[in-house]
C-alpha cells in the first residue's frame, strides 16, 4: 500500500508533467474541443509565392507536429486519469489483475495503471 506522503509526491510529479505537456501543446496547437484529444496542430502559412518544395516541407513538418500532438495528448490523458485516482484506494493497483503496482514502477511512471506483467507491449 502506498503511504499518503508518497502519493503526495507522485501527485506533484504528475501535476508538473501535466503543466509541461500543456505548455508544449500550447506552443504549436490551438484548443479545439471538437478535435480528438482537444487540440489541433496549427499549419504554418506558406504564402502564394511559395515553391512546391516549400509547401511540401511545410506539410512534412505539419505531419510531424500532428504526430507529436497525438503522443502528448495520450500522455496527458494518462496523467489526468492517474490524478483522478490518486486519492482513491484504486491508485497503485493494476487495472488488469488488481495486484499492487511496484513503487519503483510508479516512481518511474506515476501514471502507470498496470503492473509490469500487464503493461502494454509496444
Amino acid at each position: 500500500m502506498i503511504d499518503e506522503e508518497t502519493k503526495k509526491q507522485l501527485g506533484e510529479v504528475l501535476r508538473d508533467e501535466q503543466a509541461k505537456i500543456e505548455a508544449d501543446l500550447a506552443a504549436f496547437t490551438i484548443k479545439n474541443k471538437a478535435a480528438p484529444g482537444g487540440h489541433e496542430s496549427i499549419l504554418a502559412e506558406t504564402g502564394n509565392g511559395s515553391s512546391p518544395e516549400d509547401k511540401a516541407d511545410t506539410m512534412v513538418a505539419f505531419e510531424k507536429m500532428t504526430s507529436v500532438e497525438h503522443m502528448l495528448e495520450k500522455r496527458l490523458e494518462e496523467i489526468k486519469r492517474a490524478l483522478t485516482l490518486i486519492d482513491t484506494p484504486q491508485y497503485g493497483l493494476c487495472e488488469k489483475c488488481g495486484k499492487e503496482i511496484p513503487l519503483e514502477r510508479l516512481k518511474v511512471n506515476p501514471a502507470a495503471m498496470t503492473c509490469i506483467e500487464h503493461a502494454p507491449k509496444y
